[in-house]
């Protein structure tokens, strides 16, 4: 025990050796119990170094390392090659592990987990608050609480926004009965249930009357509120906008129940085998015996803070109670950042033709925004577009804007979203084994074909990969100073490559009866082995030194959405 850590132990101790009055040779009785705490410590199986590095956040004793850290360029290369030189234990062994999960049998059934049995599992094993629980399951599937013992009321199903009537219509809302948006005079509330799906919502808009913005503000805040309650259960499922389409907008109870189902019971899976990958490390490194369950593993990695989960005040306080972080746990917790091990998608940000952000979110992969959403040139409705999109007085000679949609006055057609947009895809592409990569990109296509870039009209695209100095545009279609290249082949280490897809589209033009038939999709394959479709998520992650998004939270639609723009 050397004098040099002297003072980094005594702060374990509760002295402060940067205080005159409160460092552990102030005083005399500091002296003696700070001598209490180091005969325990030299008593104890743990050398200095193995209590310094959970407890401090000084850099590792030299020597003493129990979890050796890459260098910085080895990181930024090769980031799941952690701990350094281990790879019994590092972060590819765990992906591998977790990414297996999901084609494994599951050893109980779904029938073996009634909603009653999830719940308890919810705030016992996810440290989920009850009032969070019982929210989700009144609102997305409120036909299987009742038959558990849990009826609800009509209102409890139901998401609300506060709209005076004054400023309304109740006609407007409720014609037709079954419509996406319900207006209730007495309560002066705009109200919507699950279903809601993205067409009802963009049919709705065409057909309403212009909105004033009382009643944009109050369509904005009802079409993302269910997907504010998913947020809070973002670790639970594998694709975060895979869920918000298979829960918000699938029209059978039923299905919704066994979706969230399967995806509960996968991310359970999952959590044990990263607890059992910690213990199995912890015994490893210690050389103590294995406990019999990885009871310890789990509560560590559902009570600790993510790494960069900031505390908003600091951590030292007399009452010894903890200080809120910047994302509440489970969904800021050690937990949900190593299940991003399997992969988390891009972080995709939405510009107008001003070039502001008006959206940032997870994207699960690179293959638009979804169809109706992509056909209706709509990539965030009631978003982007604008409410207050306009259009160009030569624009207005053949088409107005309604809602933010334009419409072709000589037919009635809807042509789509009346702006342009700008979107970017970034994060870090995974390579797991050296060899070469085919990549490709275009116009989605039927069935089992590649997209076609020949198809894909005014819409302009690339894609761009990095590692350290090199930089390469391996895909283009349309971009100013880049040549065609639709498909490219090169070979690639294993490791992490930073991404960058940025798609221009512009607005619809009055001659254009068809709208937009949908985005561009990008995929890749492998030599001998080929995946159709677009890129998957699990080969992609957000990187926050790459993406600057540490104000987003993960597996969240946390961007404040973008009202009216002056």
């Amino acid at each position: 025990m050397l004098t040099a850590n002297l003072d980094r132990l005594s702060r374990l101790a509760g002295f402060d050796p940067d205080s005159a009055t409160d460092s552990w040779h102030a005083l005399p009785t500091h002296t003696l119990r700070f001598a209490e705490v180091l005969a325990k410590v030299y008593a104890s199986r743990f050398s200095v170094g193995e209590l310094i590095l959970p407890f401090t956040a000084d850099r590792h004793l030299d020597g003493e390392d129990p979890f050796l850290l890459q260098g910085r360029n080895e990181a930024l290369d090769d980031p799941l090659g952690l701990p350094d030189d281990e790879p019994e234990h590092d972060l590819w062994l765990l992906r591998r592990d977790v990414l297996e999960a999901e084609s494994e049998e599951a050893e109980e059934t779904g029938d073996d987990w009634p909603w009653r049995r999830i719940e308890g599992a919810l705030q016992a094993e996810f440290g989920f608050a009850a009032a969070d629980i019982a929210a989700l399951g009144q609102h997305v599937f409120p036909g299987v609480l009742a038959r558990s013992g849990q009826p609800g009321t009509p209102s409890s199903r139901c998401f609300a926004s506060g709209l005076a009537a004054a400023s309304t219509s109740a006609a407007m809302w409720n014609d037709p009965p079954d419509g996406p948006l319900r207006y209730d005079p007495a309560a002066q509330q705009l109200t919507a249930c699950i279903p809601l799906t993205d067409r009802a919502v963009i049919t709705k808009l065409t057909r309403a009357r212009e909105l004033n913005a009382a009643e944009q503000q109050a369509v904005q805040d009802l079409f993302f509120q269910p997907r504010a309650l998913l947020a809070r259960f973002a670790l639970l499922f594998a694709d975060f906008a895979v869920a918000q389409h298979e829960l918000i907008e699938e029209a059978d109870e039923a299905c919704r129940f066994a979706y969230f189902r399967r995806q509960f019971l996968l991310c359970r899976r999952r959590s044990h085998l990263i607890a059992r990958h910690l213990t199995r490390h912890v015994t490893a490194v210690t050389g103590q015996p294995a406990p019999d369950d990885d009871a310890a593993a789990a509560l560590i990695l559902r009570t600790m803070a993510a790494d960069e989960n900031d505390a908003s005040i600091g951590w030292e306080a007399d009452s010894g109670t903890a200080p809120p972080l910047t994302w509440a746990l489970p969904g800021g917790s050690a937990l949900a950042a190593l299940l991003g091990v399997a992969g988390t998608g891009l972080v995709a940000e939405y510009r107008p033709a001003d070039g502001t952000v008006a959206w940032r979110d997870e994207s699960g992969g690179l293959h638009g925004s979804g169809d109706d959403r992509d056909r209706e040139n709509c990539p965030v409705p009631t978003v982007l577009p604008g409410f207050d999109a306009t259009l160009t007085p030569e624009q207005l000679r053949f088409a107005s804007v309604h809602n933010g949609f334009v419409m072709k006055d000589s037919t009635g057609a809807w042509l789509g979203g009346a702006e342009g947009f700008t979107a970017t895809g970034s994060g870090a592409l995974l390579i797991e084994h050296d060899g070469t990569y085919d990549f490709w990109a275009g116009e989605p296509a039927p069935g089992e074909h590649g997209p076609d870039a020949a198809t894909a009209r005014c819409d302009r695209w690339r894609v761009v990969i990095r590692r350290g100095q090199r930089v390469r545009a391996i895909l283009s279609h349309g971009w100013p100073g880049e040549d065609e290249q639709p498909t490219a082949s090169l070979p690639l280490k294993r490791g992490a490559y930073e991404l960058t897809a940025e798609l221009v589209r512009p607005a619809p033009e009055p001659g254009d009866d068809e709208g937009r038939r949908g985005a561009p999709a990008s995929g890749w394959s492998t030599a001998g082995r080929t995946a159709t479709g677009a890129a998957p998520r699990s080969r992609t992650v957000r990187c926050s030194r790459w993406t600057r998004t540490r104000h987003s939270a993960p597996g969240s639609t946390a961007s404040a959405p973008r009202r009216r723009r002056t």
